[in-house]
């Protein structure tokens, strides 16, 4: 009987122990540490390989390499007469995604620097700020110069070809949904050529190439200046396929 007892006693306590353990199961564990999402980035900078006055280049007016415009003048000129023409090429990058670019003018000033004898001969009316007739005797012509010579040819359609108070809403699309792609990273020079005329423009239309007529230049522009702020714009391509230059709304006092 007392053996009976231990046994059983023995029994009991092997069911405490098993009834104790933990169940081990197959398992797994894999683990992605230190994740990070970081903003991407669009950073234009722009070089240029000069700026021309009636063909001849003009010293000291490029830069290399690419910036960030600060104090870079794409135009610069003084004396301006009927038939005077002036050239400047602008080479655009783009870091790190695609972009569309435009140009835009803002801060513009046509200015009346008082009425020189010839002026009031030519009946101009008015005087002083705002008053004055350079804008609407300019014309301009814009284009991407795929061979990068400075002059026009029949097979690059121009992006600006404004003359009555050229740079006034200004909004040049050099790149944005209604002329194709983005400015790439990836391209190493794309270049923009821009010509203003004292006059108008004459495109030939065998060869393409521009000269400009002083003709419709008259004595109401004599001492007036015209000054604006040029804005290069960029914006990212990626999920913004409608973009226009027609529809970015910059601070007026950029």
């Amino acid at each position: 009987m007392k053996k009976i007892i231990i046994s059983g006693s023995l029994i009991v306590a092997v069911a405490a122990l098993m009834t104790g353990a933990t169940m081990a199961f197959f398992n797994d564990t894999e683990t992605s540490a230190g994740n990070v999402l970081t903003a991407g980035s669009i950073d234009l900078r722009v070089d240029s390989f000069g700026a021309t006055r009636n063909g001849v280049s003009v010293q000291e007016s490029s830069w290399f390499p690419a910036v960030d415009l600060t104090k870079e003048k794409f135009f610069n000129f003084g004396d301006v007469k009927p038939g005077d023409y002036f050239g400047r090429n602008l080479s655009l990058h783009v870091d790190s995604n695609p972009a569309w670019v435009c140009l835009l003018a803002r801060n513009v000033e046509d200015d009346g620097n008082g009425l020189t004898d010839p002026e009031q001969e030519a009946n101009d009316p008015s005087d002083g700020n705002g008053e004055g007739e350079v804008a609407e005797n300019l014309h301009m012509l814009a284009w991407l110069d795929s061979d990068a010579n400075g002059t026009h040819q029949l097979n690059e359609p121009f992006l600006v070809d404004s003359f009555f108070d050229v740079f006034t809403e200004l909004a040049m699309p050099i790149h944005d949904s209604t002329t194709g792609a983005p400015l790439d990273p990836s391209i190493p020079i794309e270049l923009l050529q821009m010509d203003l005329c004292g006059g108008a423009h004459i495109v030939n239309p065998n060869t393409g190439a521009v000269s400009c007529n002083g003709n419709n230049m008259g004595n109401k522009a004599q001492g007036d200046s015209l000054k604006a702020d040029l804005v290069l714009y960029a914006e990212q391509y990626r999920n913004n396929p409608n973009f226009k230059c027609a529809d970015v709304a910059l601070n007026p006092q950029l």
